[in-house]
């Protein structure tokens, strides 16, 4: 698992700004590191410490059904999953960006090797319909990847390629908006899962959202749930309510607080960065244009139109030899049949 997430977070961060890689470090090093190695000893306990005054079995676990619809540890696995699904998918989408530029060059390569008659390593024995397949197949990897320019970046003492294109920028945009939404959804729905604990108060502010408590006593009220009514009403007669107590609700407080404060900061540092993104994107298609007056862009596709494969093979004596052998076993094979 932490290979993967180290995968991912190192593609991810090399086209990431440095707000970006602020949220990978409070995702994956400040909410996911927490709850995997603490969260268990704080919430191992949590039904089975959940104390009812009741004499009736059934009651308290439907009281504990009330308290807590979903548990805090279960939720947030929840939701980091859902935060992290855009950048997974963005690490997938650049590592198919990337093969397509290499077998880009690679085709470019041999197309050169080809125009001047010279062999490269592993082809001593002549072209064979795999590289008839890659020419062919040479304009549509162009125009799917489209422009891109490869960038160095060292990570220590190694030196890696990183290609960006415009597809690559848009895609990365999409990403961060969709995470946007995603932790903008948990937000809402641990407001309105959790804020029930603060008895007495129907505040919907951002600071109670923030400073969430949860209670060492829980009134388990008569909520309207037919089976909450049937399994507890005997005991809610004579204070209306049925008294409940919470294991560990200071440390629980603290765990909510923590994750409540650390999710909002990286919602703003994910909108911080959308906007970062799209006002850079603006002003490099500013430069761009004010570089290129006279860009024409059925000239440019023009120049990335490359030569056909029986063209290239016909350039040089070589090519010609080539051609002819290809000719050859394509009528034999026509002949058998």
């Amino acid at each position: 698992m932490w290979g993967l997430l180290e995968k991912i977070t190192t593609q991810v961060i090399n086209f990431s700004s440095s707000p970006g890689q602020v949220w990978y470090i409070l995702v994956f090093g400040y909410r996911l590191v927490v709850i995997t190695s603490l969260g268990g000893s704080v919430y191992g306990d949590e039904q089975g410490a959940f104390q009812c005054s009741v004499q009736v079995t059934g009651c308290e676990n439907m009281c504990y059904n009330a308290f807590a619809k979903i548990s805090h540890l279960r939720f947030w696995a929840f939701q980091l999953i859902a935060i992290s699904t855009p950048t997974i998918f963005f690490h997938f989408y650049t590592l198919h960006i990337q093969s397509q530029i290499e077998k880009i060059k690679e085709t470019e390569k041999a197309l050169k090797s080809l125009e001047t008659g010279e062999l490269v390593a592993g082809n001593e024995n002549g072209y064979d319909g795999k590289m008839e397949k890659d020419v062919r197949k040479l304009t549509r990897r162009r125009n799917q990847v489209g422009k891109f320019k490869i960038k160095e970046v060292y990570r220590g003492t190694e030196k890696k390629e990183v290609p960006h294109t415009r597809k690559i920028k848009f895609v990365f945009i999409m990403s961060l908006l969709v995470r946007l939404a995603v932790e903008g959804l948990f937000t809402y729905f641990g407001f309105q899962l959790f804020s029930f604990q603060q008895e007495g108060s129907n505040d919907s502010s951002l600071k109670t959202f923030l400073w969430m408590r949860v209670p060492a006593l829980y009134r388990c009220r008569d909520n309207g749930d037919e089976e909450l009514r049937t399994a507890c009403g005997m005991h809610m007669k004579n204070n209306g309510y049925v008294p409940c107590f919470v294991s560990r609700p200071y440390e629980k407080t603290v765990f909510l607080r923590y994750m409540n404060i650390l999710s909002f900061i990286c919602m703003l540092i994910t909108m911080f960065e959308v906007v970062q993104s799209i006002v850079r994107q603006f002003r490099n298609k500013d430069k761009s244009k004010k570089n290129m007056p006279g860009f024409d862009p059925e000239q440019q596709q023009m120049q990335m139109e490359p030569p056909s494969f029986e063209t290239v093979m016909k350039r040089n004596a070589y090519g010609a030899r080539e051609a002819a052998r290809l000719e050859s076993i394509r009528r034999e094979k026509i002949e058998r049949k």
